[in-house]
């Protein structure tokens, strides 16, 4: 089996880098801000759809997000409590637009910054929800093949990794035994689409990854906010 080569994708929340708020992220929303967006917080609140990353039916637009006085415009923002998606700079998002992506939008985002000193808000845009498809195995992953950590799981201590054959039995898994099994080798079929640039998995590892390609785009243009490593789940393409 060969393919391409992906690299896991993540915020970087050093407090050198960003501004952090309670040592887990540069921005927050308040109570205020869902009183305002209540389509937005049932969509989130619903899960399904918003944990595959499928489009909402409304503009998802995030007006009011609180950004902390002392974090730094990084393109990549990292907001507590946003599971799913980035929210991008103005020039990330035109680099991500010359890629090739999963299903995709980019919804508005204003963010209100405490003025250091004193009471005003700064309104900041040039921001987006970077929001997009999740790849759930369904159709483009060989259970059988792949590997999946066994420990402390209700189900597989006592079953195996070998239990889970098809995507029927992980979901039977995760829907009925939760949690979802942490994938330690995905073995992807020909349904892959391997020309992606970006991509993330909705249970499997809850992980996303970049190109090469993506990551030297990023490079050169001395993109900020995020860091990259190698998976921590092997990825084997057939």
């Amino acid at each position: 089996m060969t393919g391409p080569k992906f690299l896991q994708l993540q915020m970087d929340d050093r407090p050198k880098i960003i501004g952090i708020r309670d040592g887990t992220s540069q921005a927050w929303t308040t109570k205020e801000f869902w009183l305002v967006h209540q389509e937005l917080k049932a969509f989130i609140k619903d899960a399904h759809d918003y944990m595959a990353g499928n489009k909402p039916n409304f503009d998802a637009k995030w007006i009011g997000i609180t950004l902390d006085k002392d974090a730094y415009l990084t393109d990549f923002i990292d907001v507590a409590g946003v599971l799913r998606g980035y929210f991008v700079s103005d020039r990330l998002k035109t680099i991500l637009e010359s890629c090739h992506l999963p299903e995709h939008c980019f919804y508005k985002v204003v963010l209100h910054q405490p003025e250091k000193r004193g009471k005003t808000l700064k309104h900041i845009d040039g921001y987006w929800w970077f929001y997009y498809q999740m790849e759930t195995g369904q159709t483009n992953v060989n259970f059988s093949q792949s590997a999946f950590q066994a420990s402390r799981h209700p189900v597989l201590d006592q079953f195996g990794s070998t239990s889970i054959l098809s995507f029927e039995d992980y979901k039977n898994i995760y829907t009925n035994t939760p949690p979802a099994p942490k994938a330690i080798k995905l073995v992807f079929n020909e349904n892959f689409d391997k020309a992606l640039d970006f991509w993330g998995t909705q249970f499997l590892s809850i992980r996303n990854y970049i190109s090469e390609n993506l990551h030297r785009k990023l490079e050169e243009s001395k993109i900020t906010g995020y860091k990259v490593k190698a998976p921590e789940c092997e990825l084997i393409f057939d």
